[in-house]
């Protein structure tokens, strides 16, 4: 598999991961990305939160750009609530009265933003958010 392969693979559940808690452990994304290096640091909602980072010419590069990465998505994720708030007064705004239509519609709108920005902080950092530590295995 290629670099964007694994990367790839890496994004298709990040919405769940971060969001809504899906079903991929984080051992599961490591077999999809080998060439990446893993870091976990704290996070400021407790727990800690999992970074799958390319590789820099020394182990203390890599850790810093993960730091970086990780200060960044931490300060987007404190965004999400207003964000989410938003959304959700849009679409109930918009005369959506049925339970199963809102809840596409919230959901949809969160995994695109918890996508996009995930992919920013990728493209910044070369640092791909994983998720909160679950299963390492």
């Amino acid at each position: 598999m290629t670099g964007f392969g694994h990367l790839k693979t890496g994004i298709f559940c990040l919405a769940g991961l971060i969001v809504s808690g899906c079903n991929t452990s984080l051992g599961q994304v490591k077999q999809a990305m080998p060439e990446r290096e893993f870091l976990s640091f704290a996070s400021q909602s407790g727990g800690a939160f999992t970074y799958a980072c390319a590789r820099g010419a020394t182990e203390a590069d890599t850790r810093s750009r993960g730091q970086k990465a990780h200060l960044a998505y931490e300060h987007k994720m404190a965004s999400y609530g207003p964000t989410f708030a938003k959304t959700l007064v849009s679409v109930l705004d918009s005369g959506v009265s049925d339970a199963a239509t809102l809840e596409a519609t919230v959901n949809g709108t969160s995994d695109r933003w918890a996508r996009s920005a995930a992919l920013e902080v990728e493209r910044q950092y070369r640092c791909l958010p994983v998720g909160p530590n679950r299963s390492s295995s």
